[in-house]
């Protein structure tokens, strides 16, 4: 297995136990659809991909393709990684804001 496998899987357990810490830091949020929204927009934050500008057939985090190109390369272009962790946090909060509703048996009207 290649090092990018076990750094990702890393990424992944990581992931997972900061949204398990925050689940049981929102333990006294009656609202489970805000709750929902908020935990699967940060499991989306933390673990969309992007593709590493520099190295073509690599990825890693966005968030992290972020950072290094907006702060850390002169000529470095973060409107791509951006964009994605825009797209991945609205679809992904969105997503289990719904998905939560639905399953509470609240209806969206």
């Amino acid at each position: 297995m290649s090092a990018a496998f076990y750094a990702w899987m890393l990424m992944i357990l990581a992931a997972l136990l900061g949204v398990f810490g925050l689940h049981r830091l929102f333990a006294d949020v009656r609202n489970r659809s805000f709750k929902a929204a908020v935990l699967g927009g940060v499991l989306a934050f933390l673990l969309v991909p992007s593709e590493i500008p520099s190295i073509s057939g690599e990825y890693a985090p966005a968030f992290i393709v972020f950072i290094f190109e907006l702060l850390f390369q002169t000529d470095g272009a973060p409107a791509l990684a951006g964009g994605i962790l825009l797209v991945a946090v609205v679809l992904g909060a969105g997503g289990a804001f719904l998905v939560s509703r639905k399953f509470n048996g609240s209806s969206l009207s």
